[in-house]
Order: C-alpha cells, then sequence, then structure tokens
C-alpha cells in the first residue's frame, strides 16, 4: 500500500428542513457499574416486504454489526444496542435542526451514543456543484412513504437530513457504499466538527457485502478498543484484489482544531478509550493513495 495520504478539508455547515419515523429495539444490554460508553448500532439486510424501503437485499449486516455489538458488551460498556432491518429508521439517523422528523439526540439514535454504527445500501450525487451528498437507505418505509426510506448527508446541500455530534457522539461507521466519497468531501458537505464528534469512517465507492469484508470489519474491532480506531480502519478495510477498478477503498475524516490534533485523534482514538485533544474547526480526508474502486475516481 501506497503512503497514507490527508487532506484539510475546512468549515462549512448550512441548516435545512424536511421528512420523518421511528425505531424499533433488536437486541440490547445494560450494565450496573460499567464503562460509561453507549453504542448504537443498525443494519438493513431485507428491504423486501410491507413497509419496507426496496431494493436488493444484503447479507451480511447481522454479522458485521453484531460482532461489534459483542465486543463492545465484552469490553463492559454500559449499554450496546442493535436495531436490524425495519427497526433502521430516518429519525435515529437524522437531527431535528436540519429536518423536523429527525430525533437522533433521544434515547437510540446516533447522537445519543459514544459510538453509532449502519450498514446498508447508500449513494451520493452532486459532487463539483457545492451541492454534494452521500445518502443512506433506510429499513422501514413508515406510512408506505418513500419520504422516510432515505437519509441524506450532505452539509452544503439543501437537502442535508443529518448533523451528528451536537450530543453526545463520539465517532460514526457508516458500512455503505460512498458513504465517506472523495468528491463530496471536496465540497465540503461532510462538515460536522461539534461537540465530541470528531472521526467519520466510511468508503469511497463500492462497499462490498461479503465473508471477506465482515472478517476484515471483525480484526478492525478487535484491534481498535484502545487506539488506532481512524487509522486501523483505513489499514484493514481497504481492500485491492488483483484486478482494475475493484478495489473496495475505506476512508475516514477526523475533525480538529489543526492536523495534529487531527492527526492524533485518527492514530490514537479507541472505540473504548476516546482520545480529542481540542476543538474541531477544521476536517482532514485520509485514504490509501492509488485505491480504485468500482464506480469510483481513483484516490
Amino acid at each position: 500500500m501506497t503512503e497514507l495520504e490527508r487532506e484539510r478539508r475546512g468549515r462549512y455547515r448550512v441548516p435545512i428542513a424536511a421528512a420523518c419515523a421511528a425505531a424499533a429495539l433488536v437486541l440490547g444490554t445494560a450494565s450496573a457499574g460499567a464503562i460509561d460508553r453507549d453504542a448504537h448500532i443498525y443494519y438493513v439486510e431485507d428491504f423486501d416486504g410491507a413497509g419496507a424501503c426496496g431494493g436488493d437485499d444484503l447479507s451480511w449486516g447481522y454479522d458485521s454489526t453484531d460482532y461489534l455489538r459483542d465486543a463492545t458488551v465484552s469490553w463492559g460498556w454500559a449499554s450496546s444496542v442493535l436495531y436490524g432491518n425495519q427497526g433502521t429508521d430516518f429519525q435515529d439517523i437524522a437531527d431535528v435542526d436540519e429536518d423536523a422528523n429527525g430525533a437522533d439526540h433521544l434515547s437510540g439514535g446516533f447522537d445519543a451514543a459514544d459510538v453509532a454504527m449502519l450498514y446498508s445500501h447508500g449513494g451520493y450525487g452532486g459532487c463539483s456543484t457545492d451541492d454534494a451528498w452521500s445518502s443512506f437507505k433506510m429499513g422501514a418505509a413508515n406510512g408506505n412513504s418513500a419520504a422516510f426510506c432515505t437519509a441524506f448527508l450532505g452539509t452544503s446541500n439543501a437537502g442535508n437530513d443529518i448533523h451528528w455530534g451536537d450530543t453526545q457522539l463520539n465517532m460514526v461507521i457508516v458500512d455503505t457504499c460512498n458513504s465517506l466519497r472523495k468528491c463530496v468531501a471536496n465540497d465540503a458537505s461532510y462538515y460536522m466538527g461539534e461537540g465530541n464528534f470528531s472521526l467519520y469512517l466510511g468508503y469511497h465507492g463500492i462497499s462490498w457485502d461479503g465473508s471477506g469484508h465482515t472478517n476484515r470489519f471483525e480484526n478492525y474491532v478487535d484491534s481498535s478498543e484502545l487506539d488506532g480506531a481512524g487509522d486501523n480502519w483505513v489499514d484493514e478495510m481497504t481492500s485491492r484484489p488483483i484486478g482494475w477498478d475493484n478495489d473496495e477503498c475505506a476512508t475516514a475524516i477526523s475533525y480538529g482544531a489543526n492536523e495534529s490534533d487531527a492527526d492524533y485523534t485518527y492514530d490514537f482514538g479507541g472505540l473504548g478509550d476516546w482520545k480529542v485533544p481540542s476543538s474541531h474547526t477544521s476536517s482532514w480526508f485520509y485514504y490509501i493513495g492509488g485505491c480504485n474502486a468500482e464506480g469510483a475516481e481513483e484516490l
């Protein structure tokens, strides 16, 4: 692999408004005298049937997300909750300041945890227009409305639904295609450096749903309890098999007051041992140079 590359991204955010939903508990734990950390974890595999959002089913979302849940339980976290399929819906991902139906700050929402994760389908658009976005497919079309099936992340976009970090959240993992696309970052559409939110992990281009991907994710979790939450992600989850245009390109954004602070969080922040040295007035984008994902520009 080539040397890790970093690019500075300036601060930009535009407030917004728009859509809706509710959530269903699948598996959860809470322990007296436990470590004061919480995980809220979501996956969608079943996109068919009444009330679902439509699309090709996935096969490995439960395996990946349940592994993270089991790990945080074994580490002694106070709470670790897993939501699946139609329990993954709009209000838990979206922010009320961006969309009147968002409730990510309430119990079960992304912002009400220290670590949050989503495994689903994803998309992107609007690159090079100063109006770029990534999108994430939800599990439930509440009220059979397609408007509830997609959450948009594009903080420079008038249709934005998401702003993480204004309550408890430290870091987010979004395991979908195009969840952290470089051309969207170039349009300053991932700026959310508020509160304790300091690390966003995702993919530039295709993210493969398969056993190899899940095995690498398990290795990532095992190696990232105490440090390396950013660095291990890019190293472990980037896959470059022999061939052209079929890489899997893991990417990360670390928010910090300067490059040194962003690097510190990226290198030394752990899932269970968070380290944030300063405010988050700027952001840095991390990737493996030369990674060439299907359907995406080469990094």
